[in-house]
């Protein structure tokens, strides 16, 4: 967030650029690349720590900065092992940044108005070595408005230094917003730009044309499709289940007002409700469970993983049961939700039984005894009739209706004649 809100303010929106936020008890580093975070790294390295660790004297001199570098160093191994992402500019952020800026930077405005200042290398390194000669009282005198900082700005700028030093980076640009800016943009993002319905069209999208999003706020659709492609999941079943379900879902919100965060859990539950024959055949829904229960899905918090997961068990045969531990802690009203969007699932999956694609379309008519699914198809699809009655029973409850199937059978497309039979007139 605050590389985001960082970037963001200095109009540095391209590019590769490592963000350094120090702050009194940690470090933060963030590589970005055209805004999207590479990289993200917090160290529990910070100026209160370092003098914690560390037994100088007053003045530190020459060797009190050397013990400072050295404890830096190893505490800044883990940034040192990703420089091959150099990057290209470098901003410092926090309020050691700015007073470093402010004692040994030049003023510069950015793009967007807003000032900075440039700290070069060897400026930094020789304000420190200036400091390390006072005392604290005499650092205190000396530093004027910046009098609270006479502790922590050396072992603080030399965390910024020794970085520097050991990225090869010549300058410095401090300045920009920082982490309540980033949360005000994160929000408004989410919020503005960002819809359930968002999330739907970009996993449709990005499913279809086997692309995984790269935008910042698709990162709940980049776990999805990850996770999807990481156990092998079967394309085109999937993606047929995917369509059919959220064809179902639109076309059944008067009966039951779902969401659109309720339609996304939909449309994850319907790519990863295989994934689960990657362990095993048998009792796959119980492995595909496991699965997303265990795996790193970012942007999900532990509920709605626990909803999708709910999910892809009860898209077979198994139906949600308060004897089952991960349903049983659901809440009631969650329960409810998990068992109206499972049976949606298992209709859907249903309709693709055979894997082979068959059903193009789905139309949903309501009256207060039945529900009809009127089905557009390219095939024969017996098999897939047979499971919707062997699994449409969940359906059937939720919605108190009988289910019924009506079939139109698409014809083939005829192939348009040849040039050359068009032109003599020859019988087709």
């Amino acid at each position: 967030l605050t590389a985001i809100a960082a970037t963001h303010s200095l109009g540095m929106e391209e590019g590769r650029i490592l963000v350094m936020d120090v702050g009194g008890g940690t470090s933060e580093f963030a590589w970005m690349e055209n805004s999207e975070p590479q990289d993200l790294m917090s160290l529990q390295l910070g100026p209160l720590r370092l003098l914690e660790g560390i037994d100088i004297q007053d003045p530190p001199g020459p060797d009190g900065m050397e013990e400072i570098r050295k404890a830096c160093r190893k505490g800044l191994g883990p940034v040192f092992r990703v420089k091959d992402t150099l990057s290209e500019v470098v901003l410092g952020t926090s309020g050691t940044a700015l007073c470093l800026g402010e004692l040994c930077g030049t003023k510069r405005r950015s793009v967007t108005g807003l000032e900075t200042s440039v700290v070069l290398q060897v400026s930094l390194r020789n304000l420190l070595g200036r400091l390390a000669e006072m005392s604290l009282v005499k650092r205190r005198e000396w530093l004027k408005q910046h009098g609270e900082r006479a502790d922590t700005l050396l072992p603080g700028g030399m965390i910024f230094l020794t970085a520097m030093e050991g990225l090869n980076l010549d300058k410095m640009i401090v300045g920009g917003k920082a982490l309540r800016d980033g949360i005000v943009l994160n929000y408004l993002e989410h919020t503005f730009r960002n819809s359930p319905r968002d999330r739907s069209e970009r996993l449709i999208e990005s499913a279809i044309t086997g692309t995984i999003p790269s935008a910042r706020s698709a990162v709940r659709e980049q776990s999805i499709l990850k996770i999807a492609r990481r156990y092998n999941y079967d394309r085109d079943h999937c993606h047929s289940v995917l369509r059919l379900a959220t064809q179902l879902f639109d076309q059944l919100r008067p009966l039951y007002w779902f969401g659109d965060e309720d339609l996304f859990y939909l449309q994850a539950a319907a790519l990863l409700h295989d994934i689960g024959y990657h362990i095993s055949a048998n009792d796959h829904h119980h492995h595909s469970q496991y699965l997303i229960s265990n795996s790193e899905l970012e942007g999900f918090h532990r509920v709605e993983r626990r909803i999708i997961s709910n999910l892809v068990r009860y898209h077979s045969k198994e139906r949600p049961s308060p004897e089952h531990s991960n349903f049983k802690s659901l809440p009631d009203e969650l329960q409810k939700k998990v068992t109206v969007l499972a049976g949606i699932l298992r209709v859907a999956d249903a309709l693709d039984f055979t894997h082979s694609g068959l059903v193009e379309d789905v139309r949903v008519e309501s009256t207060a005894q039945t529900i009809e699914l009127h089905l557009k198809v390219k095939g024969d699809i017996d098999l897939e009739i047979q499971e919707i009655h062997s699994k449409g029973d969940l359906f059937e409850e939720n919605y108190g209706r009988s289910l019924i199937i009506e079939v139109e059978k698409l014809q083939p497309e005829m192939e348009e004649p040849s040039s050359a039979l068009r032109e003599n007139g020859s019988a087709a």
